[in-house]
């Protein structure tokens, strides 16, 4: 259902079916967006709002505040009044229980750290964490933060792996059968729990990854390089400094394109001129890498080549496939030329020198387990299960091809990775 734009920050709900009375939203265009596209989904606050004026008795408007979000009948933040005579009284209308997790509780967040939950009380607002939306874990905005004492009892859970987390008696938790409150769980139940790793938020240092004498340093024709410094400064990349808020994505786009990515300078007139990035992977992830070169503030495609037939030689045999590839294209010479400066080696991999830039080792830990995951997701093999051991699995292998005359700079990346890996707590 659309809805009538009042003023900028007035927006009315037109009446439809049973609603006795119009709806009235208090907020601007984007709140109206997280509403409108919450709406897609089964816990809507629009649709809330709506069933609340259907209520007998209420008056003028069913009313929603900036704060709004999904409640059990009405939706949180929202105001209505009644008729004395022909008005209701209903109790639990929003919600009948506050199911709260104590202050020390960790929550998993877009980037992959972890932040306790009173440290979301003076900054949450550009702040995204994981949440489950059926089988898929999910990045979701925080719509709200809201703390209280607590009178009643506390429970602690404790799995069999030793994970601890206390909460109110009326907390939910998935199980492997339906959503039970915590108050419900009995010793031996199954729960939910999210096996991705983490480790815990710091505050990024300041220092300057890419400035304008980097940029002017490239090479690019004057006019290119007036134009690639234009829009890094209007995209707020330049300077570039660790603690911007587009670096997380930037660090994801740089892991993954030293691994399955294609850098290249095209000659022009015996100068390098135009350039281009390539990222290849299945169609999944590189939607995913789309959503990362959209957050930074540029644009790329997916393209397709149908299947080929593919011949690979190895120690064990010959292995003959047949593959649909995927890719997509990022064209803009201000990308790639931030990409350059943090170090992202053009042309053949295979016959180029190139390390783990130092800029990564002085990167906060949460922000190298981005490079790393990143670059293992393009490179890393996967644990596969041992012949004949069908539990035991095996280490998974990084593998770096390099003519003989570059050996030195693939040994030198490596033991890269495996400094990088010691701060993890992981040998290798």
């Amino acid at each position: 259902m659309s809805l009538e734009k009042i003023t900028d920050y007035v927006w009315g709900v037109p009446k439809k079916g049973e609603m006795r009375v119009k709806g009235r939203i208090y907020g601007d265009k984007g709140l109206v967006d997280i509403l409108e596209e919450e709406e897609k989904t089964g816990w809507s606050s629009l649709r809330q709002l709506r069933n609340l004026a259907c209520l007998p008795g209420i008056q003028k408007y069913a009313i929603a505040l900036s704060d709004v979000h999904p409640g059990y009948g009405a939706p949180i933040g929202s105001v209505s009044a009644f008729d004395l005579q022909e008005g209701v009284i209903t109790f639990a209308s929003i919600g009948f229980d506050i199911n709260c997790l104590t202050s020390d509780a960790k929550v998993s967040c877009k980037h992959g750290y972890t932040r306790k939950i009173s440290d979301f009380e003076k900054g949450w607002f550009d702040e995204e964490i994981k949440g489950a939306d059926k089988a898929k874990i999910k990045n979701n905005r925080i719509r709200a933060f809201q703390n209280r004492d607590q009178s009643g009892r506390i429970l602690e859970i404790t799995t069999d792996a030793g994970r601890k987390i206390k909460c109110t008696k009326d907390h939910p938790f998935f199980t492997d059968k339906s959503r039970k409150k915590s108050g419900d769980l009995k010793e031996g139940n199954k729960v939910v729990v999210c096996n991705q790793p983490s480790v815990d938020f710091t505050k990024p240092k300041n220092f300057v990854l890419v400035n304008k004498k980097n940029i002017l340093g490239l090479g690019y024709p004057e006019r290119s390089t007036k134009q690639i410094i234009e829009v890094l400064e209007d995209e707020g990349l330049l300077p570039l400094r660790a603690d911007n808020k587009k670096l997380p994505e930037i660090i994801k786009l740089f892991g993954y394109a030293l691994g399955d990515g294609h850098f290249r300078r095209k000659k022009s007139g015996g100068k390098d001129s135009r350039a281009y990035i390539s990222f290849y992977g299945d169609e999944e992830n590189l939607k995913q890498i789309i959503e990362d070169i959209n957050a930074v503030g540029f644009s790329a495609a997916i393209y397709k080549r149908e299947k080929r037939k593919n011949r690979i030689e190895t120690q064990y045999g010959v292995c003959e496939f047949e593959r649909e590839e995927y890719w997509t294209n990022v064209g803009s010479q201000a990308f790639c030329a931030i990409m350059e400066v943090l170090g992202l080696p053009y042309g053949n991999k295979v016959k180029k020198d190139f390390q783990i830039p130092d800029w990564i080792f002085r990167l906060e830990l949460w922000q190298k387990r981005l490079f790393l995951t990143s670059f293992f997701g393009a490179e890393l093999s996967k644990p596969l299960e041992i012949t004949k051991h069908k539990f035991n699995l095996g280490a998974p292998i990084l593998s770096m091809n390099k003519n003989e005359n570059n050996q030195a700079s693939g040994d030198a990346f490596v033991l890269g990775i495996k400094k990088l890996l010691e701060g993890f707590g992981v040998s290798s």
